[in-house]
């Protein structure tokens, strides 16, 4: 008998262009014995109001060969609300993709 641990890898990189723009990079690898998965991607995010954010990138993944996520971010106090799509290309082709999702989420900073 054998077993064997899958490894995850996540590393991004953030440059304040200015106080308003903010651009990024990310990696990110998953393996296992049964499956790998990789994604590499370059970002923007724009700070429009003290309150709001928007944001968005190109990527490619071992899942599809271009992605173009979107998102947006609320800003109230501590508390962010977001709300981002991982590949906006698949919401207008939805027969055609295997994969579409809107991810919405809260986040506190302290």
């Amino acid at each position: 008998y054998s077993t064997s641990v899958g490894a995850r890898i996540h590393l991004s990189t953030r440059y304040h262009m200015s106080p308003k723009l903010t651009l990024g990079t990310n990696y990110y690898r998953a393996s296992n014995t049964i499956n790998s998965r990789y994604l590499l991607s370059v970002n923007c995010q724009y700070k429009t109001l003290p309150w709001l954010s928007i944001g968005t990138g190109y990527g490619i993944s071992s899942n599809s060969p271009i992605l173009i996520p979107l998102n947006t971010m609320f800003h109230i106090g501590f508390v962010d609300f977001y709300m981002s799509t991982e590949n906006i290309l698949s919401g207008f082709s939805i027969t055609k993709s295997n994969v579409s999702s809107v991810k919405l989420g809260l986040q506190l900073g302290f």
